[in-house]
C-alpha cells in the first residue's frame, strides 16, 4: 500500500508516515521497503550486524528487522485477500472438496502455511475449516493469545529443508517467501514444496516482483494516474 502524500505530495520516505487500512495501522509499502533498502546499505556497526544475522539463516531481511512485523503482514494480507476474491486463487467450492474430510477412514484434511509470519492466513483457514489441521511455519517465533485448538505453529528454518513435513498435506499455502530465498535456491526450495504434498493436494505459491529501483540503483518514484506509458514509477 502507497500512502496518498507519498503519491500526491511526492513527499521522500520517513519513519512518520503511516497509512491506515480498515482499522490496522502500518507503514506504507514504499516506505517500509526504503527502511529495508537502508537497512542493508549502511556500513555502521549496527547494519554489519544485522546483515550477519540475515546471512546466519539465508534470507535477505535480517532477525531484527522481522521483529514487530505483524501489522505490515496482516494488511498484506487483506490486501491479497482483495486481489485474489479471498484467501485462495480458487473457488469456495473447490476449497471446500479440497479440505473436505475424506477416505480412507475419513481422514482430516490438512493445511501447510510455510512462511505464515503473524498467522493471519492460517487462522482464517482454520476458523473457516474447523475440521482441518493448519500448520504454521516460519523462522520467526510466533506467539498468539487467541490460540485454535486446530492450528499448530513450528519454528524452523525452510533452508534447513522440510523433511518433516513431506507427504503429509492437502494444502501447502507459500506467500511472498521466495522473494526472501537466494536465486539459486528458489529451485530447491519449490521442490521442498511439492515433497510436503499428500497425493491430489495442492500447492498456492503467491509471489510478486515488484521493481524500486532504476537501472542505476536509485529508487523509482510513486506511479501516477497520469504517467505517460514511458514513464518510471513503481
Amino acid at each position: 500500500m502507497i500512502c496518498r502524500g507519498c503519491v500526491i505530495e511526492g513527499k521522500l520516505p520517513g519513519s512518520a508516515c503511516r497509512t491506515e487500512f480498515g482499522s490496522a495501522v502500518a507503514p506504507c509499502l514504499y516506505h517500509f521497503v526504503d527502511s529495508r533498502m537502508s537497512e542493508h546499505s549502511t556500513t555502521s556497526n549496527q547494519g554489519s550486524q544485522l546483515a550477519k544475522e540475515s546471512e546466519s539463516d539465508g534470507y535477505f531481511i535480517s532477525a531484527e528487522g522481522r521483529k514487530g512485523d505483524h501489522d505490515r503482514l496482516n494488511i498484506q494480507h487483506q490486501m491479497w485477500n482483495l486481489l485474489m476474491n479471498g484467501p485462495c486463487p480458487i473457488s469456495d467450492v473447490e476449497l471446500d472438496d479440497l479440505l473436505k474430510p475424506g477416505p480412507p477412514n475419513d481422514s482430516v484434511p490438512t493445511v501447510l502455511d510455510i512462511g505464515s509470519g503473524s498467522g493471519i492466513w492460517s487462522f482464517e483457514i482454520a476458523r473457516a475449516y474447523p475440521h482441518a489441521k493448519v500448520t504454521g511455519f516460519d523462522v520467526a517465533p510466533f506467539h498468539s493469545t487467541n490460540a485454535l485448538d486446530n492450528f499448530s505453529f513450528i519454528q524452523g528454518n525452510l533452508l534447513d529443508g522440510l523433511q518433516q513435513f513431506y507427504d503429509q498435506f492437502d494444502l501447502v499455502h507459500i506467500r511472498t517467501v521466495l522473494l526472501h530465498i537466494k536465486s539459486d535456491k528458489q529451485s530447491w526450495a519449490i521442490e521442498e514444496f511439492i515433497r510436503c504434498l499428500r497425493p491430489g493436494g495442492l500447492i498456492i505459491l503467491s509471489d510478486w516482483d515488484e521493481i524500486f529501483l532504476d537501472e542505476f540503483g536509485q529508487r523509482l518514484p510513486a506511479a501516477r494516474d497520469d504517467d505517460k506509458p514511458e514513464a518510471q514509477g513503481t
